[in-house]
């Protein structure tokens, strides 16, 4: 969280500078991202393979479906030209019970996180002093992390997460994105598509596997490669201010 301030912090200013000598538009956004992603099977397999291995579960645990979290932007327009990055965030958590011999319910949850910082290139094609319409691309560097821990229901809450894929957490992403923005300020709804450009930027979640069954990954494929391909939504409120 410091770091994604200090990043945060560092691209308002170095915006600002660059937004007062270029003398154009600055604009920044803020709101809430919902990203769908369309190429975790393998990650579900694993969640799969956990469930099918333990007939004892009185609650199995479900798909990786969505990642949710705040998103924020900034830049610059250069005339009809858009030049900014920012900030993605998403995350899910998913959990499994078992009751115990004693009555106890045991619980083990898994928590996706996904951690993207943004740049931006675009286009405006509508008026943007009055809104504005933008076509776009993105490209982004970031993380994933999966955690998990255990404990009793009532009191898991206490217990510390355990990052579980120490090797696997870098992601490289390209889109493409519409920004539509009604007036300005106001509210924006920005559609997007991110995806994993080659094979070389895939990872390989068989540590996941071995951590979360370790009695049975053995016998499982490898590699278990995921892409961070993403089809999602940004909405919030934008605002656009300086020379025009």
């Amino acid at each position: 969280m410091q770091k994604t301030f200090k990043y945060s912090v560092f691209f308002v200013v170095f915006l600002l500078v660059i937004s007062t000598t270029a003398r154009s538009q600055f604009y920044m956004t803020m709101g809430y991202n919902a990203g769908f992603p369309t190429s975790f099977s393998n990650l579900n397999y694993v969640i799969d393979r956990y469930n099918e291995t333990r007939s004892y579960l009185d609650t199995e645990m479900k798909h990786i479906t969505y990642l949710d979290g705040m998103t924020i932007s900034m830049g610059g327009m250069f005339g009809p030209l858009l030049i900014g990055c920012g900030y993605t965030g998403g995350g899910q958590k998913r959990y499994a019970d078992m009751t115990g011999n004693d009555g106890s319910v045991s619980r083990r949850e898994l928590w996706v996180k996904e951690r993207k910082f943004d740049m931006d290139f675009g286009v405006a094609i509508a008026d943007k002093d009055k809104g504005g319409l933008f076509l776009g691309g993105t490209m982004s560097v970031g993380g994933v992390r999966v955690n998990t821990r255990t404990g009793l229901e009532g009191e898991i809450k206490k217990e510390k997460w355990t990052k579980i894929n120490p090797w696997g957490d870098l992601l490289f992403t390209g889109g493409v994105f519409l920004r539509l923005q009604f007036r300005n300020p106001g509210i924006y709804i920005e559609p997007y598509f991110h995806f994993t450009p080659g094979e070389i930027f895939q990872n390989d979640i068989t540590e996941i596997n071995e951590n979360l069954n370790p009695n049975t990954y053995q016998n499982d494929p490898a590699p278990l490669n995921v892409k961070y391909n993403m089809v999602g939504i940004k909405i919030g409120m934008g605002l656009f201010t300086g020379d025009n």
